[in-house]
This record gives structure tokens, C-alpha cells and sequence, in this order.
């Protein structure tokens, strides 16, 4: 009698603690995980040939961002940047997710070679691997490493520093500025047009009243389906730095492959600085970093 009733009550505490940890165990969300973290790499395993290892080079510090990334729906901003992904041109907006199975999910990428990281929540911890990517067709496996990723305040330098008005102003006098003989062109001209303005969603609101007076000097309208060309202005995440605005920008065309897809055509790629003078923002400083087509190009598909 005695040891039935100790089966029932073992019985009934191992479902009241199963029950208890079912209970316990909440998915990740994107405001639980955002903040900073100290990311540590384990040894690379496979590195790609012919020196590709500083792709596989990330930050010692990382930020899991709430805002929206820059032309990667569904995903969220990470930063920083390393160098090496703006070398040639701005690449795609790093980015991070909580993916379906309740995992961290992040990528650094040029828009042809990059590193991804898949990291499991383990309370203020993430561990999981790292692993780099590439458009180049063959047999040659991608590299690996184990990740781990521990929270930590935001260092100064992380941070991220929302931009105001007076800054995004001072932004749109660079982008004028490398547009105004297209402007002055395209306003005598009253062919209606497609163009794409795309600007961080989170100074989406900023950029709103320059986007549309953009539209109404060359006749801009929203692309469809059907337009095989498009006009196009695009606007990185503005970093702000003590005194300095530092932004990198692309002034160019989409083209339509055979596929439907939109790919860049011929683009300039721009990097913006400009620096406070007392309580003004400074004229800007306009450089272009890089210029070429971006062409169709069979993808490796992604695991």
C-alpha cells in the first residue's frame, strides 16, 4: 500500500514538474534578446581558398537591434559593419532573427560571400556555429567554427544614435547634391518614371517630406510588375559618431533578369561624412567609393 501510494505521488510530482518547466519555457522574443553581446569564435574548420578568411573576421561585440533591417524583410538590424563588407560597395544590411525553431539567427553578407551565425538561447547566453557562404559554384565545403555569444552592456561605440531631422537633412543635401544633373534634366521632362527610395525603416518618418518633393521633381512613381528598369536612391542606417555623420548611400538602376528578379544595373556607391559646427551640421562631404553592374548569377541554395 505504502509503496503504491509513493509511485502516485512520484507519478504526480514528475507531471506537475514537467508541466512547471513546459510552462517555463517562453519563446524567445525580439525585445527579451535585443542588446549586446560578446561574440567568441572557435577555430575555423574548411577556410575557403585564395585568403577568403577575413570574411569569417567579425566583430568582438555585436548588437541584436529592434529596428527593422535595410532591405531584408522579416529580419532585424545587427551591427556593426566589419570593413571588409563595405569595401565594395554597401553588400546587404546585416541582420538577425528569431527563427521558427526559437533560434538565433544572423548574417553578415556582401550580396556574394559572408558568414551567418545559428545560436540556441541558453538564458543571457547563445551557443551554437558559425559558418561562411558564397556565390561560387563547386564542390569545396563552407567553413565552420563553434559560436558563443554572452550579453553584456552596450559599449559606448555600439550604440546605436537616432538620427534627427537637421541630420537627415544634411544627408539628403549630399544625396541632392550627386543627383542634380539627373534632376535638372529629368524636371524639363514630364515622362512619368519608376523609381525606388529606400531608407532605414526606422527613419522612414525623416526622410518622408524628401522623398516625395525627390517624386515630384522627376515625375517618380512607384515601380510595378511590368517596368524593366527602375531609378533608383538608396540610404544605409546613418551612424553618428560624437560630432560626425557617417552614411553611405548608392545612387543607380534595377533591371529586371529573365528570372523577373530585380538586380542592380549600373550603381554608384557613396560614403557621406559631415561634422557639427557648433550647433550646425557642417556642409557634406560626398565620396564615391565604388561604381559597377550587378549581374544574374546562379545561387548556391542557402542550407
Amino acid at each position: 500500500m505504502k509503496c503504491t501510494t509513493c509511485v502516485v505521488l512520484a507519478g504526480a510530482l514528475l507531471c506537475s514538474t514537467r508541466t512547471l518547466s513546459a510552462q517555463s519555457a517562453v519563446p524567445p522574443t525580439v525585445a527579451a534578446l535585443a542588446g549586446c553581446y560578446a561574440l567568441t569564435l572557435g577555430p575555423w574548420q574548411q577556410q575557403y581558398a585564395g585568403g577568403a578568411a577575413s570574411w569569417q573576421t567579425l566583430p568582438p561585440v555585436i548588437r541584436l537591434d529592434t529596428t527593422l533591417a535595410w532591405r531584408v524583410p522579416g529580419w532585424r538590424s545587427l551591427g556593426p559593419t566589419p570593413t571588409q563588407y563595405t569595401r565594395y560597395g554597401p553588400g546587404i544590411s546585416p541582420a538577425w532573427r528569431v527563427s521558427p525553431t526559437d533560434s538565433v539567427e544572423a548574417f553578415w553578407s556582401t550580396g556574394f560571400v559572408g558568414t551567418r551565425l545559428k545560436l540556441a538561447v541558453r538564458g543571457d547566453t547563445l551557443i551554437g556555429g558559425a559558418e561562411g557562404f558564397t556565390d561560387a559554384l563547386g564542390g569545396q565545403p563552407d567553413p565552420t567554427a563553434t559560436a558563443r555569444a554572452v550579453r553584456m552592456s552596450c559599449p559606448a561605440g555600439v550604440q546605436r544614435v537616432t538620427a534627427d531631422s537637421a541630420v537627415v537633412r544634411t544627408v539628403m543635401e549630399g544625396v541632392y547634391g550627386q543627383l542634380a544633373g539627373r534632376l535638372a534634366s529629368e524636371t524639363r521632362d514630364s515622362t512619368s518614371r519608376a523609381w525606388e527610395f529606400e531608407v532605414p525603416s526606422e527613419d522612414s518618418v525623416l526622410y518622408e517630406v524628401h522623398r516625395r518633393n525627390l517624386m515630384r521633381i522627376v515625375h517618380g512613381r512607384a515601380p510595378t510588375e511590368a517596368d524593366v528598369s527602375i531609378a533608383s536612391v538608396g540610404i544605409d542606417p546613418i551612424a553618428i559618431r560624437g560630432d560626425t555623420i557617417d552614411v553611405r548611400f548608392s545612387i543607380g538602376a534595377a533591371a529586371r533578369c529573365a528570372s523577373g528578379v530585380l538586380t542592380a544595373g549600373p550603381t554608384t556607391w557613396y560614403r557621406l561624412v559631415a561634422v557639427r559646427r557648433g550647433s550646425v551640421w557642417g556642409p557634406p562631404t560626398v565620396t564615391a567609393e565604388a561604381v559597377g553592374d550587378r549581374v544574374c548569377i546562379a545561387r548556391r541554395p542557402v542550407r
